[in-house]
Protein backbone atom coordinates (compact mmCIF):
# COMPACT_ATOMS: atom_id res chain seq x y z
CA UNK A 1 0.00 0.00 0.00
CA UNK A 2 1.30 3.45 -0.78
CA UNK A 3 1.62 5.86 2.07
CA UNK A 4 1.96 9.56 2.73
CA UNK A 5 3.81 10.80 5.76
CA UNK A 6 2.91 13.75 7.93
CA UNK A 7 5.41 15.19 10.38
CA UNK A 8 3.95 15.64 13.86
CA UNK A 9 6.52 16.72 16.44
CA UNK A 10 9.36 14.21 16.05
CA UNK A 11 7.46 11.28 14.56
CA UNK A 12 6.06 10.39 11.16
CA UNK A 13 2.49 9.21 10.72
CA UNK A 14 1.76 7.08 7.65
CA UNK A 15 -1.41 7.42 5.60
CA UNK A 16 -2.50 4.49 3.45
CA UNK A 17 -3.94 5.05 0.00
CA UNK A 18 -6.74 3.40 -1.93
CA UNK A 19 -7.70 3.28 -5.58
CA UNK A 20 -11.44 3.75 -5.92
CA UNK A 21 -13.23 3.09 -9.21
CA UNK A 22 -16.52 4.96 -9.63
CA UNK A 23 -19.22 4.40 -12.23
CA UNK A 24 -18.55 6.15 -15.55
CA UNK A 25 -19.31 9.85 -15.43
CA UNK A 26 -19.65 10.19 -11.64
CA UNK A 27 -18.99 13.91 -10.99
CA UNK A 28 -15.95 14.83 -8.89
CA UNK A 29 -18.24 16.60 -6.40
CA UNK A 30 -20.05 13.29 -5.77
CA UNK A 31 -16.75 11.38 -5.49
CA UNK A 32 -15.58 13.87 -2.85
CA UNK A 33 -18.92 13.70 -1.02
CA UNK A 34 -18.84 9.89 -0.80
CA UNK A 35 -15.17 9.90 0.27
CA UNK A 36 -15.63 12.64 2.87
CA UNK A 37 -18.58 10.78 4.40
CA UNK A 38 -16.21 7.83 5.04
CA UNK A 39 -13.55 10.20 6.41
CA UNK A 40 -11.20 9.98 3.43
CA UNK A 41 -9.63 12.63 1.21
CA UNK A 42 -9.51 12.50 -2.59
CA UNK A 43 -5.87 13.05 -3.61
CA UNK A 44 -6.14 12.86 -7.39
CA UNK A 45 -8.15 11.71 -10.34
CA UNK A 46 -6.15 9.14 -12.31
CA UNK A 47 -7.27 10.72 -15.60
CA UNK A 48 -4.36 9.38 -17.66
CA UNK A 49 -5.30 5.81 -16.86
CA UNK A 50 -9.02 6.07 -16.19
CA UNK A 51 -11.07 9.24 -15.57
CA UNK A 52 -13.36 7.36 -13.16
CA UNK A 53 -10.48 6.10 -11.00
CA UNK A 54 -9.40 8.10 -7.93
CA UNK A 55 -6.56 7.89 -5.44
CA UNK A 56 -7.77 8.60 -1.91
CA UNK A 57 -5.94 9.04 1.38
CA UNK A 58 -6.91 6.95 4.41
CA UNK A 59 -6.02 8.66 7.70
CA UNK A 60 -4.52 6.65 10.56
CA UNK A 61 -7.81 6.68 12.49
CA UNK A 62 -9.70 4.85 9.70
CA UNK A 63 -9.20 1.12 9.07
CA UNK A 64 -8.46 0.38 5.41
CA UNK A 65 -10.71 -2.71 5.29
CA UNK A 66 -13.62 -0.75 6.77
CA UNK A 67 -13.14 2.07 4.25
CA UNK A 68 -13.16 -0.45 1.37
CA UNK A 69 -16.31 -2.04 2.80
CA UNK A 70 -18.04 1.36 3.10
CA UNK A 71 -17.16 2.23 -0.49
CA UNK A 72 -18.61 -1.14 -1.51
CA UNK A 73 -21.97 -0.17 0.00
CA UNK A 74 -22.30 2.72 -2.46
CA UNK A 75 -23.96 1.88 -5.79
CA UNK A 76 -21.76 4.41 -7.63
CA UNK A 77 -18.57 2.60 -6.61
CA UNK A 78 -17.39 -0.28 -8.79
CA UNK A 79 -14.56 -1.24 -6.47
CA UNK A 80 -11.80 -0.13 -4.13
CA UNK A 81 -8.42 -1.59 -3.22
CA UNK A 82 -5.26 -0.73 -1.33
CA UNK A 83 -2.28 0.61 -3.22
CA UNK A 84 0.69 -1.58 -2.40
CA UNK A 85 4.01 -0.15 -1.23
CA UNK A 86 6.01 -1.60 -4.11
CA UNK A 87 8.78 -0.39 -6.40
CA UNK A 88 10.31 -1.52 -9.65
CA UNK A 89 14.10 -1.45 -9.34
CA UNK A 90 16.32 -1.81 -12.40
CA UNK A 91 19.84 -3.05 -11.61
CA UNK A 92 22.90 -3.01 -13.85
CA UNK A 93 23.05 -5.89 -16.32
CA UNK A 94 24.15 -9.13 -14.72
CA UNK A 95 23.83 -8.03 -11.08
CA UNK A 96 23.46 -11.32 -9.14
CA UNK A 97 20.27 -11.91 -7.16
CA UNK A 98 22.33 -12.20 -3.96
CA UNK A 99 23.61 -8.63 -4.48
CA UNK A 100 20.09 -7.34 -5.31
CA UNK A 101 18.83 -8.88 -2.05
CA UNK A 102 21.76 -7.43 -0.09
CA UNK A 103 21.12 -3.90 -1.41
CA UNK A 104 17.37 -4.24 -0.77
CA UNK A 105 17.85 -5.64 2.74
CA UNK A 106 20.02 -2.64 3.68
CA UNK A 107 17.13 -0.37 2.73
CA UNK A 108 14.65 -2.61 4.54
CA UNK A 109 12.93 -3.75 1.34
CA UNK A 110 12.07 -7.30 0.34
CA UNK A 111 12.61 -8.63 -3.18
CA UNK A 112 9.25 -10.03 -4.29
CA UNK A 113 10.14 -11.18 -7.78
CA UNK A 114 12.60 -10.94 -10.60
CA UNK A 115 10.80 -9.72 -13.72
CA UNK A 116 12.58 -12.32 -15.87
CA UNK A 117 10.25 -11.95 -18.84
CA UNK A 118 11.36 -8.88 -20.74
CA UNK A 119 14.16 -7.79 -18.40
CA UNK A 120 16.05 -10.10 -16.03
CA UNK A 121 17.64 -7.13 -14.24
CA UNK A 122 14.28 -5.63 -13.19
CA UNK A 123 12.91 -6.50 -9.74
CA UNK A 124 9.65 -5.84 -7.90
CA UNK A 125 10.36 -4.99 -4.26
CA UNK A 126 8.15 -4.36 -1.21
CA UNK A 127 8.92 -1.32 0.95
CA UNK A 128 8.10 -1.87 4.65
CA UNK A 129 5.65 0.41 6.46
CA UNK A 130 8.42 2.01 8.54
CA UNK A 131 10.30 3.25 5.42
CA UNK A 132 9.01 6.16 3.34
CA UNK A 133 8.63 5.06 -0.29
CA UNK A 134 10.35 8.20 -1.62
CA UNK A 135 13.26 7.67 0.78
CA UNK A 136 13.61 4.06 -0.42
CA UNK A 137 13.77 5.34 -4.01
CA UNK A 138 16.48 7.84 -2.99
CA UNK A 139 18.46 5.12 -1.22
CA UNK A 140 18.31 2.83 -4.24
CA UNK A 141 19.40 5.75 -6.47
CA UNK A 142 22.53 6.24 -4.35
CA UNK A 143 23.73 2.72 -5.23
CA UNK A 144 25.95 2.58 -8.34
CA UNK A 145 24.47 -0.81 -9.31
CA UNK A 146 20.96 0.63 -9.55
CA UNK A 147 19.92 2.11 -12.89
CA UNK A 148 16.61 3.44 -11.54
CA UNK A 149 13.89 2.82 -8.97
CA UNK A 150 10.30 3.95 -9.34
CA UNK A 151 6.87 3.49 -7.81
CA UNK A 152 4.58 1.12 -9.63
CA UNK A 153 1.69 3.31 -10.79
CA UNK A 154 -1.57 1.39 -10.40
CA UNK A 155 -4.46 1.31 -12.87
CA UNK A 156 -7.71 -0.54 -13.22
CA UNK A 157 -8.33 -2.35 -16.51
CA UNK A 158 -11.87 -3.48 -17.29
CA UNK A 159 -12.64 -3.30 -13.56
CA UNK A 160 -9.89 -5.89 -12.86
CA UNK A 161 -6.84 -5.05 -10.75
CA UNK A 162 -3.62 -4.74 -12.76
CA UNK A 163 -0.20 -3.16 -12.61
CA UNK A 164 1.16 -0.88 -15.30
CA UNK A 165 4.88 -1.08 -15.97
CA UNK A 166 6.16 2.28 -17.29
CA UNK A 167 7.66 2.33 -20.80
CA UNK A 168 11.02 3.44 -19.39
CA UNK A 169 11.53 -0.18 -18.27
CA UNK A 170 10.64 -1.66 -21.64
CA UNK A 171 13.21 -2.75 -24.15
Amino acid sequence: MAAFFMQTSNESVAFDELLVKFAAGTPLSRVKEVSNRIGLTVIEQMAVFDPDLYRVQVPANVKVDEAIEQYGQNSEVIGARKIERELLVKFAAGTPLSRVEEVSNRIGSTVLEQMAVGDPDLYRVQVPANVKVDEAIEQYAQNSEVIRATKIPPIWINEVEALFVPDEFGR
